[in-house]
């Protein structure tokens, strides 16, 4: 049994921006979570005590957001390097099939 895949070599390219897009948002999201912060004062009677809290969830957020920065730019790479390989290929199968035609008309 065989399987057929067609590759859009555009989408593939589109999908990759987007991803480095989204990586790019994901980043600033992630410094603009990690640069936040309330004085002490700010949380009146609740206190330092959930001043803590507060801050352990900014930079929880922060490095999630971090993560899937660095996620989706891997995956931007990946995207990207698929479409060189499938283009290798490509240009592979076709100096074949040249080469097997030059030797069908050669004979």
């Amino acid at each position: 049994m065989s399987i057929e895949v067609e590759v859009e070599f555009a989408d593939l390219r589109t999908d990759a921006s987007n991803w480095q897009s989204a990586s790019g948002q994901l980043k600033s999201l992630a410094q603009g979570a990690g640069s936040r912060d309330l004085p002490d004062s700010a949380f009146m009677m609740a206190g330092y005590s959930f001043a803590q809290i507060y801050r352990r969830y900014l930079t929880t957020v922060s490095k999630h957001l971090s993560e899937g920065a660095a996620q989706s730019e891997a995956l931007s790479r990946l995207l990207g390097d698929a479409v060189q390989i499938y283009g290798e290929a490509e240009e592979s199968i076709k100096e074949e099939v040249r080469a097997l035609l030059a030797e069908i008309d050669g004979n």
